[in-house]
Parts: structure tokens; C-alpha cells; sequence
């Protein structure tokens, strides 16, 4: 039997979806028009529950950087939160560092390259 539950866990660990597959999933259930609200509560405690353990959010100050840090990406623009995401940072300061470095690259480097092209509008 403990082989059983070995072999269960690894099995289950390799198929074990991404943080990210939780989150979406938990933010856009809906109900069904077979379910109860009460399926529905139980539903969303369950995917909840999953998108928590599948970032190790187990205490909660974990679970306090998962809310800020999903509600700051939303603030985002659409560009900037996909490099968040792709960075796989885990709170709302590392994800605010890592914009504040973003934005000032991306801007110098855009700036340079306005002022190298533009048409030159005055000749002297």
C-alpha cells in the first residue's frame, strides 16, 4: 500500500497543472445550470485551494503576497504584466522593482531611438 501511495504522488505530481491554470480557472468558474450555489462555493473553496498549494501559499502572509501581487498585475498594462508573469516573481515588491527596471530600460532605449529617426524640423 505505501508503494501504492508512492507511485499515486508522483504520478499525480507530474500531472499537476500550473500555478497559472488554478488562478484562471478560480477567477472565471461560473455556474452551471445543473449546480447549486452551494456546488459552486464548494467548487470555488476547491480551485482556491488548488491555485494556493500549486504557488505554496501555506501561511498567511503567502496568501496575503498571492492576492496583492495577482491584483497588482491587473493594474498593469497587458506588455508589462506578461514580463511580470514570464519572471515568475512571487510578490507585489519584487513585481514592482522588476516594472520600475522595465519601464526605465524600455523608455531610455525607446527615446533614443525617437530622437536618432525624427525627421528634423528645424534648419537653423
Amino acid at each position: 500500500i505505501r508503494e501504492y501511495e508512492t507511485v499515486k504522488n508522483a504520478v499525480l505530481k507530474a500531472y499537476e497543472r500550473i500555478p497559472e491554470h488554478y488562478r484562471q480557472k478560480f477567477r472565471n468558474w461560473r455556474k452551471t445550470d445543473k449546480q447549486t450555489y452551494t456546488d459552486v462555493a464548494r467548487e470555488l473553496v476547491s480551485l482556491f485551494n488548488r491555485w494556493c498549494v500549486s504557488v505554496g501559499a501555506n501561511t498567511y502572509e503567502a496568501l496575503t503576497d498571492l492576492v496583492i501581487l495577482e491584483q497588482f498585475k491587473n493594474i498593469l498594462p497587458e506588455r508589462i504584466a506578461t514580463y511580470v508573469y514570464e519572471n515568475k516573481v512571487t510578490s507585489a515588491a519584487q513585481a514592482a522593482g522588476l516594472v520600475d527596471e522595465f519601464v526605465l530600460t524600455h523608455k531610455s532605449s525607446r527615446d533614443r531611438s525617437q530622437s536618432e529617426y525624427s525627421p528634423c524640423t528645424s534648419y537653423g
